[in-house]
């Protein structure tokens, strides 16, 4: 199915200064001056090494200059021995000492590639200490995909030694998304993790050691986690530089897959209170929701009905006072199949006296992307009966109930005359009123509704056998909006099309093709880029293969998705592979069971599924 294009998100970089020495200064001069030195071993610091720092740092306060410098020197002499210390001293009370520490911290040089790493590992960590904040952050990444438990190595160095928090805790994170229920680690693959951490207490080394601890008793859930998750909530509260939202949220959210695992329902509830309670601390635009939104969709998303009476309970009050929470609390019950409680919540909802109108909008938003697009039409009619309707909610909410709900009825010529109405308004005030003014943006969203108008007009001419109509108004719709996949596919199965039309219907699907590939290479991570690529070719001409493969290339970056798997059985249907075309679209239809093009194209696979299995 054709979908909309999503956003981006921002990192953070720290750089630390020591007695007018930049950190990258003091790398460079340290990567010139410092002898090589022997390879770390895997043995804890022994308690004399352990006084001897505790001595040195102490030293660092010193009255006398020589007594510092020495202190200094001999600290970075021990290099990794004396880190952890070093780390800690960081928030010593004596300031003198603090600010020495941070700088001996970077003076530093930590064996990032041992003899017995793989050559894989040895690649990516080559020259590690003198990679950007971002540099780093790319290898981190590569580590993840180099998998478990090759990668934990190095992961758990730059847990333990890299002097930025963010990326420290980021490489622990990594380490934790490895865990698999299905393929468990052994107690021998923690044993891995302890020998490389020995005794740190740094917090990211802390996760991992946790995790050892995990590791070794898989019939439970470690009884830490739920402290160190309070105290990295704490950290955000308190708007540390250390960790941000994002970090701080995977790791509830690994706690949260574990609690699932095990049915610890008192545990889920005990960690989303935590995610809730951040939720206040943080800037809403940075996350996807405020957090008591986000606890209820992953219970929902993870079917913890137990856990979730529990929030509901807590919560009751601001669950009631919310249409978002109380439309959620109705999915929750409709997931259940308890559907009289499920429309009771929902009346409740759409009663709520009225917020703004763009809340409302993204209520109806929610609940139709998880399947309810019936309770979304009861609130896009009331947007547009009650709206001006140049607002942008009146727009968005026409256009949704146009698209969703008129035209995927078939009530093709209703939702033309719907989508008319504004674009009407907009032609007579931009004609009319000399203060009206309208920029890219709006001349844009203006175009792309007027486009949606015409193909709407077309598949009523279709409808009634008016072929020439069709065509008619699908060069109206394709000249608003050259890259809609939607017209381009209606212009391609039209009938009674000459040569000369189909060749230029073609050569439109190839420019769009090389479009959108073009946009797959600057942004990798967009979903929406391979499935509209995906769905058009599985809908006219191409690599089916390749459609196959960008599809579920979607699908892996956004996993689950009802518009996704519809479009991935469409390429499983191109590609001749109709037990899976079959599958996939049950899988869709599930996820959005009001939608009638879905079921149109479930009914079309399993027909042809049947007739497939009928032949010798």
């Amino acid at each position: 199915m054709y979908r909309a294009f999503p956003t981006a998100l921002m990192m953070l970089t720290i750089v630390w200064l020591g007695e007018g020495t930049s950190l990258q200064a003091a790398r460079d001069e340290n990567v010139r001056r410092e002898p090589a030195r022997k390879p770390q071993t895997n043995t804890a610091v022994e308690p004399s090494r352990k006084q001897e720092v505790e001595r040195l740092i102490t030293q660092l306060g010193d009255e006398q200059y020589l007594k510092r410098r020495s202190a200094e020197l001999r600290l970075i002499e021990l290099s990794a021995d004396a880190f952890d210390q070093l780390q800690a001293a960081e928030t010593h009370p004596d300031l003198e000492i603090a600010t020495r520490a941070r700088y001996i911290l970077h003076r530093i040089r930590i064996q990032w590639v041992r003899p017995d790493d793989s050559a894989e590992v040895q690649a990516i960590m080559h020259l590690y200490e003198d990679l950007s904040f971002d540099e780093r952050l790319d290898r981190i990444d590569q580590l993840q995909q180099l998998g478990a438990p090759a990668s934990w190595g190095p992961l758990c160095r730059i847990a333990r030694y890299d002097p930025s928090p963010l990326l420290a805790r980021q490489a622990a994170l990594v380490v934790l998304r490895s865990l698999n229920h299905k393929a468990p680690q052994s107690a021998a693959d923690a044993a891995t993790l302890l020998a490389e951490l020995e005794d740190s207490k740094r917090v990211p080394a802390a996760w991992i050691l946790q995790y050892a601890v995990q590791l070794k008793q898989p019939d439970r859930i470690a009884a830490d986690w739920l402290p160190l998750i309070a105290a990295e909530v704490e950290l955000i509260k308190q708007q540390s530089e250390e960790t941000d939202a994002s970090i701080a949220i995977n790791l509830i959210q690994f706690h949260l897959e574990l609690c699932a695992h095990y049915a610890e329902h008192e545990l889920a509830f005990k960690t989303l209170q935590h995610w809730v309670e951040m939720a206040n601390f943080v800037d809403y635009d940075t996350l996807d929701a405020e957090g008591l939104v986000s606890a209820l969709r992953w219970l929902i998303d993870n079917q913890q009905w137990k856990a979730l009476e529990l929030l509901e309970a807590h919560y009751a009050e601001q669950i009631r006072s919310s249409r978002q929470l109380l439309y959620l609390a109705a999915i929750a019950r409709s997931k259940q199949s308890k559907q009289p409680e499920a429309e009771e919540f929902a009346e409740q909802a759409f009663r709520l006296p009225d917020d703004d109108a763009e809340s409302r909008y993204q209520a109806a938003s929610e609940i139709a992307n998880l399947g309810h697009h019936d309770w979304a039409e009861r609130e896009w009619k009331y947007l547009v009966e009650t709206l001006p309707v140049l607002d942008d909610a009146s727009r968005n909410a026409r256009e949704s109930l146009a698209t969703l709900r008129l035209h995927d009825r078939g009530e093709h010529q209703a939702a033309a005359e719907l989508l008319a109405v504004y674009c009407d308004e907009f032609e007579r005030q931009a004609a009319a009123n000399k203060g009206f003014v309208v920029d890219q943006y709006q001349r844009g969203v203006y175009q792309s509704i007027a486009a949606q108008r015409d193909y709407f007009f077309a598949c009523h001419a279709e409808e009634q056998g008016d072929f020439d109509q069709q065509r008619k108004y699908l060069d109206l719709a394709i000249k608003a909006h050259p890259l809609n996949a939607d017209i381009a596919i209606a212009m391609y199965r039209l009938q009674n099309a000459d040569d000369a039309y189909r060749k230029k219907t073609l050569t439109l699907i190839r420019r769009s093709c090389e479009w959108l590939e073009g946009n797959i290479q600057q942004s990798p991570d967009q979903p929406n880029w391979y499935n509209h690529w995906a769905w058009l070719v599985s809908n006219t001409e191409g690599d089916y293969a390749k459609a196959v493969e960008f599809s579920q290339r979607s699908l892996e970056l956004s996993p689950g998705s009802p518009s996704y798997l519809d479009t991935l059985g469409r390429c499983y249907y191109a590609a001749g592979e109709l037990e899976n075309a079959v599958k996939t679209q049950r899988q869709a239809v599930e996820g959005h069971p009001h939608l009638m093009v879905m079921r149109r194209q479930l009914e079309l696979f399993e027909r042809e599924l049947a007739e497939q299995n009928k032949s010798p």
